[in-house]
Order: structure tokens, then C-alpha cells, then sequence
């Protein structure tokens, strides 16, 4: 399963045939904003460690700023969420008054934390045990690109965009491609 880096519409076809259960993808809308706080308070909170927290805020910006161009560059209007979400999070690690040596911990948590309740409840639950993680790592081996993980958090913030109606022309081919992916793994 070879995509390009940009072919993203391809990816987010994939990632809706595993997304068809609405409680999953509310679960997904929750959780990933909670995870991008997570990327955003693990990269602030190792800076914190590493250099003096004056200039950590900054550090954090530059450390994100790769990730929020790919996001920008991929759909405008959801980047720009993604990216502000990332910032705000960053800017607000600061703020929370514990030993520095917590904050990074707390972004694993919120990592994790989403990625249970995303994996546990959504798939296990609600999309009965489906999930295409399997996949993403078979891809991420085959490719040893790691677009397919920075996807995670981009695809449900997208998604909810697109269900207020935002983007039909996209939602549409969107849809497409997840019914070609259907009926390929229906079909082999």
C-alpha cells in the first residue's frame, strides 16, 4: 500500500472505511485535540528540561512550526485550527504550576490517554475491534515515511469540519475513495 507523502485524500478515504460509527468518530473529535496538547506539552516540557524556560516557549514554536506547515499546506482552514491548538497548548504548559520534570509526563498521558480511549472504546467498541493500525505500521515499514502517524491528528479535525458541511467537493472524493477502499478489502 505505497502513497505518496501529499496523497492524502487517499489516506483519509482509508481512515473514513475504518470510521464509520458516529459515537467512534465523536470519540476521535474529543480525544485528538487532547493529544495535540499532549505533542505540544512533551515538546515544551523536555525544552523546559533541556534549556532555560525563558526561551522555551520559543523553542517549542520552532520545534512545532514543521509540523503546523504540513498541516497548513495539506487544507488551509484545518491547519490553521490544528496549528493553533498546538500553539495555544505550548503557550499554556508554562502556566502549569508543577516541577518541570511533569509536563512532558503529562503530554505522554494525554497521548496516551487518547490513544486508549480512540483504540479501546471507539474501535473496540463501537466499530467492533475495527481499527487499521495494523496497517498504518505495515505502510510506515514498507515506505519508512512517517506521514501516515502525523495523519492521526489531522484526519478527525478535518472530519469535523467537513460533517458541518464545510468542503463537499472534498467530502465527496473523499467518500469515493473510501468506498474504493471497501470494496477492494471486501473483495481480496
Amino acid at each position: 500500500m505505497r502513497h505518496g507523502m501529499f496523497d492524502w485524500k487517499k489516506r483519509m478515504g482509508i481512515h473514513l472505511a475504518y470510521h464509520q460509527s458516529a459515537t467512534n468518530n465523536l470519540v476521535h473529535k474529543i480525544m485528538t485535540p487532547i493529544q495535540l496538547c499532549g505533542i505540544a506539552y512533551l515538546v515544551t516540557g523536555l525544552l523546559m528540561l533541556a534549556i532555560d524556560t525563558t526561551a522555551t516557549v520559543n523553542m517549542a514554536i520552532i520545534a512545532l512550526l514543521p509540523l503546523m506547515a504540513f498541516y497548513l499546506v495539506i487544507e488551509p482552514l484545518t491547519g490553521l485550527i490544528v496549528s493553533a491548538i498546538l500553539l495555544l497548548s505550548a503557550m499554556s504548559a508554562l502556566t502549569i504550576p508543577v516541577a518541570e520534570i511533569w509536563i512532558p509526563t503529562l503530554g505522554i498521558a494525554l497521548l496516551a490517554s487518547g490513544g486508549v480511549f480512540q483504540a479501546g472504546i471507539g474501535h473496540g467498541v463501537f466499530e467492533k475491534g475495527n481499527i487499521n493500525l495494523g496497517n498504518e505500521f505495515q505502510e510506515f515499514k514498507e515506505t519508512g515515511s512517517p506521514m501516515v502517524f502525523i495523519f492521526f491528528f489531522f484526519f478527525p479535525i478535518l472530519q469535523l469540519f467537513i460533517d458541518m458541511g464545510y468542503r463537499k467537493n472534498l467530502n465527496k472524493q473523499l467518500l469515493k475513495y473510501k468506498d474504493e477502499y471497501l470494496a477492494q478489502i471486501t473483495s481480496g
